[in-house]
């Protein structure tokens, strides 16, 4: 009997035996038993090796293949994290903060991918450069034809740059300019050239101040007998202001702006120099950002201050007003922001009146009075704005008589029917008395830059635009008339000459004279027989005073 006849026979009798309950001989119950115990667990023994099988199929099918660009060497390996962070930690693979992974960290790993790690650095050399000095050429009158005399010694200044240089593995991709501070400025260079017998010298009465290629000038007693106060060829014009008594001079300097490309810092900074005292050195007064300035007294200034912006105009002003004092170096806020008034940005006018206790401001679309010593404001006169449709807003001239009961004011006055008074290029003199009872037009459609002024003798002069409808390109006259309007006269420039395209003009001392700047040039006008004398032939006038 085989082994396969042996086994069904044991089976089969195992089993007759146990279904008649007969007991089975010795031995064979074991051998039976142990025959049945080792199919079962050959059957058990195969299914596990097919589980454990298909088990280590499965893993083998999970396995993720990844290479990794990093360093210049490529790293491969066999992987089952999920992410590109998890095979990059997986791989001891540090990233610096700036260091570029494609794909992104967070995208999933795919059955084969490819991972790339760009190191980037950046450093921040820095470099000195020369600034080299500009130069000037004044023509002085009191000098000989083809002479010429250094006023100041240009000196070169210092900037220095920092670059951003950016590196990716090792290799330059990009070099910018980062910030950019200035060291040391330039002082310009400042040559007169003699200019004797193109002009005579010229009497004049008092002291008369100027801005001129970006200084500030005097001349005293004659028109050869003038000096420049500062050499700088920086100041910016929007604060030009000379104390009660002549002696001292207050004026702003444009900022040079460093740091960063793109950064703003400070507009202009605030500087004084003794008027008195040949060569005296001009002195900060550790104030910035200065849109108007003027003398309270002796010892104190008043003045209003904005900001710098990256976008036009480039500014952006507060329209406030502060008080400071020279003897205690403390700066007291005398008005809070005005923000209700149109244009606010651009910034409103000041105008200290004679007793420096009251001051006028003027915005786009109002014209009121600030008290000095309380800052209570009280808003005066009110009108449509003008819309320039350009990058500039137009606001009123504005000046006081010398009895401080009336203004005289430039005011953009259509008449109340017109469709779009916005859009009309009305504008007048009006006076305006300070109690704000009683206000009329002194010389209509005299053009948006009338600039009337105020003599101490009874009479007013303002510019005449020659096309008033065109005032904002126009040239202008300049004018004479009585406080009330009437015997308006024309004295300057002469018949047949081209007009004043910046109306810019002031009073002699005993109102017989008026100082006028025409093509950047300072002339004397006598108004009693509308005669003119040239005082300046550099052509760099801006501003004028005369005290």
């Amino acid at each position: 009997m085989n082994w396969r006849e042996q086994l069904s026979f044991t089976a089969t009798l195992s089993h007759k035996e146990r279904a008649h309950g007969s007991p089975l001989r010795a031995g064979e119950g074991l051998r039976v038993w142990d025959s049945y115990s080792i199919i079962n667990i050959l059957r058990v023994l195969g299914l596990l090796f097919i589980i454990m099988f298909l088990l280590a199929c499965e893993s083998r099918a999970l396995d993720k293949f990844v290479i990794i660009d990093v360093d210049g060497r490529e790293i491969q390996r066999n992987t089952q994290v999920a992410t590109v962070s998890d095979a990059l930690d997986e791989a001891h693979i540090q990233l610096g903060p700036l260091d570029r992974v494609t794909p992104d960290l967070n995208q999933p790993i795919e059955r084969s991918s490819r991972i790339t790690v760009t190191r980037v650095r950046e450093e921040f050399p820095r470099e000195e450069r020369t600034l080299p000095f500009p130069r000037t050429l004044l023509r002085d009158e009191a000098l000989p034809d083809g002479t010429s005399r250094v006023v100041q010694l240009g000196v070169n200044g210092r900037e220095e740059l920092t670059y951003k240089i950016v590196h990716e593995n090792d290799v330059e991709v990009s070099r910018d300019l980062f910030s950019q501070h200035t060291l040391e400025i330039p002082r310009e260079e400042i040559v007169v050239v003699g200019a004797k017998g193109l002009l005579k010298s010229v009497p004049i009465t008092g002291v008369i101040f100027y801005l001129s290629n970006n200084n500030a000038w005097l001349m005293r007693d004659s028109s050869s007998a003038k000096r420049p106060l500062t050499f700088t060829g920086d100041l910016d014009g929007r604060a030009f202001a000379v104390s009660p008594d002549g002696s001292r001079v207050l004026f702003t300097r444009r900022a040079s702006v460093g740091g960063a490309v793109g950064a703003v810092g400070p507009l202009n900074s605030l500087w004084q120099v003794d008027s008195r005292i040949v060569g005296d050195s001009a002195t900060a007064v550790a104030i910035e950002n200065v849109l108007y300035a003027d003398w309270l007294s002796a010892t104190q200034i008043i003045f209003s201050t904005g900001e710098r912006t990256v976008g036009a105009p480039g500014w952006k002003a507060h329209n406030d007003l502060w008080s400071y004092d020279f003897t205690s170096k403390q700066k007291q806020q005398l008005l809070a922001p005005l923000t209700h008034v149109a244009y606010a940005f651009w910034g409103v006018s000041f105008a200290l009146a004679p007793d420096r206790k009251r001051i006028v401001y003027a915005s786009a679309d109002e014209l009121g009075f600030v008290d000095v010593l309380s800052g209570q404001r009280n808003a005066l006169q009110q009108f449509p704005v003008y819309q320039t449709n350009a990058g500039w807003v137009w606001t009123p001239d504005v000046n006081w008589s010398p009895d401080m009961r009336f203004v005289a004011a430039t005011l953009h006055a259509p008449p109340r029917d017109t469709p779009k008074p916005e859009l009309a290029l009305l504008f007048d003199v009006w006076a305006i008395n300070t109690s704000g009872t009683f206000a009329a037009p002194l010389a209509p459609d005299s053009g948006m830059f009338a600039n009337p002024l105020w003599s101490g003798h009874g009479r007013i002069a303002y510019a005449q635009a020659r096309h008033p409808r065109e005032s904002a390109d126009d040239q202008y006259d300049l004018f004479v008339m009585n406080v009330d309007g009437g015997g308006k006269q024309r004295v300057f420039p002469a018949q047949g000459e081209h007009g004043m395209s910046n109306p810019q003009f002031a009073w002699s001392p005993d109102g017989t004279w008026m100082l006028a700047l025409y093509d950047g040039n300072l002339f004397r006008v006598d108004i009693n027989n509308n005669r003119s004398s040239q005082l300046t032939a550099d052509g760099g006038g801006t501003q004028l005073r005369w005290r």
